[in-house]
Parts: structure tokens; sequence; C-alpha cells
């Protein structure tokens, strides 16, 4: 690596670790429900509006009709950071679905793609709870990506917390991994798992985890621009659960149009 560039690896580094240090405070988060598997690359100058939403399906009542939606709005400004605002709302088995939290999600690129073994970023997010007892809260971790030929496969490690007098304590862990076939860019097959072992130092037994795998669709559409560069993005899929604790199936989709100024 050039001076150039090592100077410009601890930029980044500094600045999600300042971000980073004003998230981090004691306390439990539940597990994320959007089911997305983060990127660690960002292109300067691009925005981006994003929906997304899961339902689960299951014989048990307890475990049937879980629902989560997302509306997003992102722009980066540099080459390296990419913020974002972002309204949820979600709905438990048997109940109405109502709006939950907003959120400000950070994803840094850390290292350029294709310089090193792997290619690495990370996330930074901090939301703010709605209704009654809902705690506000934070989720930072690391996102990891390597390409093997055609075969792209990325990690996500997550670490969240509850903030103020609604949290419980404790360190929530979630992870999300996806391998994907760059087969054609309107048409990519892969797989994506999603898992909820607990929280650190109190890991659940395997099954009493929330874990979840299945087939998914991934594509990249260039559409009209007017000079926008435009285009659409999707992942659709479905997940099966990999444990008792998980609903026996989740159908998820996320669409994403973005543009360039």
């Amino acid at each position: 690596m050039s001076d150039r560039g090592k100077r410009e690896f601890w930029r980044r580094l500094f600045v999600l670790a300042a971000l980073a240090g004003a998230l981090v405070v004691a306390g439990e988060r539940p597990a994320r429900a959007d089911f997305k598997v983060y990127s660690p690359y960002v292109v300067k100058g691009e925005a981006e509006i994003e929906t997304e939403g899961f339902r689960s399906f299951d014989r048990a009542a307890a475990k049937n009709d879980a629902r989560g939606y997302n509306l997003a709005l992102a722009y980066t400004p540099t080459d390296y950071w990419r913020p974002e605002i972002e309204g949820e709302w979600a709905g438990s088995p048997g109940g109405g679905t109502a709006f939950v939290a907003s959120t400000f999600e950070n994803v840094f690129q850390l290292t350029p793609q294709g310089e090193y073994a792997a290619d690495f970023g990370a996330l930074a997010e901090i939301s703010r709870g709605f209704g009654a007892g809902s705690p506000d809260s934070v989720n930072f971790g690391p996102i990891v990506a390597k390409s093997f030929g055609r075969l792209d496969a990325t990690l996500n490690l997550f670490f969240a917390h509850d903030i103020g007098p609604n949290g419980s304590g404790g360190t929530a862990v979630t992870y999300a991994a996806q391998a994907k076939w760059r087969w054609r860019p309107a048409f990519q097959p892969g797989v994506e798992f999603f898992g909820d072992p607990g929280t650190l130092g109190h890991f659940r037994a395997y099954g009493d985890q929330d874990n979840r795998a299945g087939p998914v669709i991934v594509g990249y559409v260039p559409l009209p621009s007017f000079g926008l560069g435009a285009a659409l993005r999707y992942d659709v899929g479905y997940l099966f659960g990999a444990s008792r604790a998980a609903p026996s199936g989740t159908l998820k989709g996320q669409v994403e149009y973005e543009f360039y100024f």
C-alpha cells in the first residue's frame, strides 16, 4: 500500500472509531429483523431510495405473521461513507403493524475493493424507538466481502445495545451472510443466512436461537436515467427456519432505486 493509501485507511478508521465511540453504551437491543446483508462498498455521488420487508409463516400462531417494513433515503458524499435515514414499521403475530423506530445508519468502506485478501467495511447506526416501553438503540460491527471468481461472499457481524431506562442488560450479537453467483447483472442466484445466537457470554442453545437460511435472487437493472445513471437493485428470497425457535418460513424482499448527481 502506498503512503497515501495508508493515510487514507487510517483516516477512515479514525472517523469510524469516533462514531462508534459515540454510539457504544451498555444494554441489549433485540435482534435486527430486516433480513438484509450489508455490502462494504460505497460509491461517491450515489443517491438511494430503498424499501424492504419480510413476513413469517408457521403453523404455530406465536411464530406466524411476524412482519417488518423499512423505507430509507441515502446519499454518499464521499468515497468511504454512506449515511442513511430510515423509518421502520413492525407487526407481531396476532397484532397490528405500527411505526416502531427511526434510524440514522452509516456504512463505511475501509479498504479499496480488491486491494487486499478481503474487502472491509463497517456499519454504525443509532435508532430512536417509538411506542410505550420502546428503547432507543445502537448497532455496530464489521462487514467483510471476498470474491472467488464469479462467486461473491459477504459476512456481517453486528453488536447491538439499548439506550436509556427501557433497555435490558447484555450485548446482543447477530450475523448475516450471503453467497451469490454473478451469472448475469439482472439475475444472480445465491443463498443467505441470518442468526441471533443471543448475548455475549450468554449464547442460547442452538435450538433456542433464531437461525434462518434460504435461496435468494439478486439483480441490477439499468433504467432510463435522463443523465443520472439510474438503476434498480433487488434482493428477494425465502428463508427456512434452521432452528426450533425460528418460524418455518420467511418471505423477504428488498428494492432499491439509485441514481447519481
